[in-house]
């Protein structure tokens, strides 16, 4: 009897460490799995946040026109930064295009539709590794869906470039 004795508790010990095995499993991977939410919410915060700022520096830019005495509608005479673009794109002068968001981006460094407006003019004259460039610092920028589609696009297009170059050698 000792020994019935002895065999059935280490049965039971092998069954309560193989329960606690697998208590420690899920508990490691529960683990992992809120540490990626934490970090994906943070970094959905910090987006928020960034476009928080940018829109209060908007605002602020606009008080402090029309505090300088700008009360005056704005001159239609004069053509929108973007419409020269667009007017080039249309005319498929894609450098000039990418020449004027250039100067626009060096006026508004935090202006994501200009980096994704550059990304379009790039990847028109073929040049696919600027392209991907801008659309990367227009999602950076502002992480929408078109943003995320266009950047996913350009690097399967850049992935697939590489493969066909080193197909042909």
């Amino acid at each position: 009897m000792n020994d019935e004795t002895n065999k059935e508790i280490l049965r039971e010990l092998r069954r309560l460490r193989r329960n606690s095995q697998w208590a420690l499993y899920l508990s490691v991977a529960m683990v992992v799995v809120l540490g990626g939410l934490v970090a994906w919410k943070e970094h959905q915060l910090q987006a928020r946040s960034r476009f928080a700022r940018e829109v209060t520096q908007l605002q602020q830019e606009d008080r402090a026109r029309r505090a300088a005495g700008s009360h005056t509608a704005p001159d239609v005479s004069q053509p929108r930064p973007y419409d020269e673009v667009s007017d080039a794109m249309d005319r498929l002068d894609y450098p000039k295009a990418a020449h004027l968001l250039r100067a626009i981006i060096a006026r508004q460094p935090h202006d994501y539709y200009g980096y994704s407006q550059l990304g379009n003019a790039y990847l028109a004259m073929g040049d696919v590794t600027n392209a991907g460039t801008q659309y990367l610092r227009a999602y950076e920028l502002f992480p929408t869906e078109a943003n995320y589609r266009n950047l996913t696009a350009i690097r399967k297009r850049i992935a697939g470039d590489s493969g066909s170059q080193t197909l042909s050698k």
